[in-house]
């Protein structure tokens, strides 16, 4: 995850991979997501920097992930489900199995915890995004190439949330745990083109640049 806090420097989370992105590493040209990084930084492209209050509001701040980062290794899988099933990080921790110990969430491990929490749920493996859920994204490198063994690709993949926003004009959005100084959500045409690319740099150097959803989870979406 990006940490945008007093501490000066800035963790990325992305899977199990964690970096520091020093102040003057992170002021560079190409890096045109810094304003998700410390408010004084709007270099690059425009982002929407107001959470549309149509979007879930995550039960967890920039201080309780940066805390459970620091803790136990909390990353992108219990970040996006705790926002999609409308739970604190400390109330999600219980249900997260042997997270803690390998530190990523795969397909089994996730099913396993929407389980635990009662989420009603169902997966597929293609189509559109969840109106309301979660979206797997394998990032493509040399782990994906042909006769690499598929459980080589588990520990370069990201979780992220997904909301349909239906008044007026259809707009798709994803909830980052690495945009959680926006408040977590940016829409997905930005994302793809904008975070995918930031994150990939920064936390995938031998990745390919490519990336495609493996699961889309549709979550039914109960009042929180």
């Amino acid at each position: 995850m990006l940490r945008c806090s007093n501490r000066r420097s800035d963790e990325l989370v992305l899977g199990t991979h964690s970096l520091i992105v020093s102040p003057a590493e992170r002021s560079g040209a190409n890096h045109t997501l810094d304003r998700h990084l410390a408010p004084e930084f709007v270099i690059g492209h425009e982002m929407t920097p107001v959470l549309d209050s149509r979007l879930v509001a995550p039960r967890f701040t920039l201080a309780d992930a940066e805390r459970a980062g620091d803790e136990w290794g909390f990353n992108c899988g219990p970040a996006a489900i705790a926002a999609m099933n409308g739970l604190t990080i400390e109330e999600l921790r219980p249900h997260l199995g042997d997270f803690e110990q390998k530190r990523y969430t795969n397909p089994t491990l996730m099913w396993s915890i929407l389980r635990s929490v009662g989420a009603r749920w169902r997966v597929r493996k293609g189509g559109q995004w969840p109106e309301y859920g979660l979206v797997r994204v394998q990032l493509e490198g040399p782990w994906t190439a042909p006769g690499v063994p598929i459980a080589a690709r588990y520990r370069h993949t990201h979780w992220v949330g997904s909301m349909l926003l239906l008044d007026g004009c259809e707009e798709q959005n994803v909830f980052d745990i690495n945009c959680i100084c926006l408040g977590g959500w940016v829409p997905l045409a930005e994302w793809s083109s904008y975070v995918v690319p930031w994150l990939l740099k920064q936390a995938e150097p031998k990745a390919s640049g490519a990336w495609h959803p493996t699961h889309f989870v549709e979550i039914e979406r109960s009042e929180m």
